[in-house]
């Protein structure tokens, strides 16, 4: 059997601390695409209005400010108005980057081997729901945006809990962890 060894109280709060940031994701995520949009808003207002009264830059980078700023306003308009289209990009792009955190996660199963065999199936299991959860809200969008957002927000949940399990407990008693 081989050795157990304690992590260091840095990585164990930084697990606990992804775990949190995970959380507040999975509970933000239907606020997100307004966020954005208003963000966009404003900063393309910034840009116009430094193209505007910026007579330190030149003519064609205070022409340059202003198209960008109108085009970032006008992207921040078309979020707000057709919000579940630009939920659907951007739950593709998660859904992505979500499938990923799966496959390393069922890689960390396969490969450490010095893990209990609870605590390397826990990780299999984690990853590969993870892995469907993504693929599902990828493959099935007919579904709905909401269900869709439900799918990647238990996703999240499930990966922050986890995460903060491995954190508080450390490596001895854990399940399973997404961090190594």
């Amino acid at each position: 059997m081989a050795s157990r060894f304690e992590y260091p109280k840095y990585l164990r709060a930084l697990q606990i601390g992804i775990g949190i940031v995970t959380i507040a994701a999975a509970v933000l995520i239907f606020t997100v695409v307004s966020i954005l949009a208003i963000a966009l808003f404003i900063l393309g207002s910034g840009k116009i209005a430094i193209g505007v009264a910026g007579k330190y830059l030149s003519r064609s980078a205070r022409a340059v400010s202003v198209g960008l700023g109108i085009l970032a306003i006008s992207l921040g308009v078309l979020a707000l108005t057709y919000p579940l289209f630009t939920s659907a990009v951007i739950i593709s792009l998660v859904s992505f980057g979500l499938m990923f955190i799966g496959i390393t996660t069922i890689l960390h199963g396969v490969m450490h081997k010095s893990h209990s065999r609870l605590s390397r199936a826990f990780d299999l299991g984690m990853g590969a729901l993870t892995v469907v959860f993504s693929v599902m809200a990828i493959a099935i969008p007919s579904v709905g945006i909401l269900f869709l957002m439900v799918v990647l927000s238990t996703g999240f949940l499930i990966i922050g809990i986890e995460s903060i399990v491995a954190g508080v407990y450390g490596p001895r008693r854990r399940l399973g962890t997404i961090m190594p």
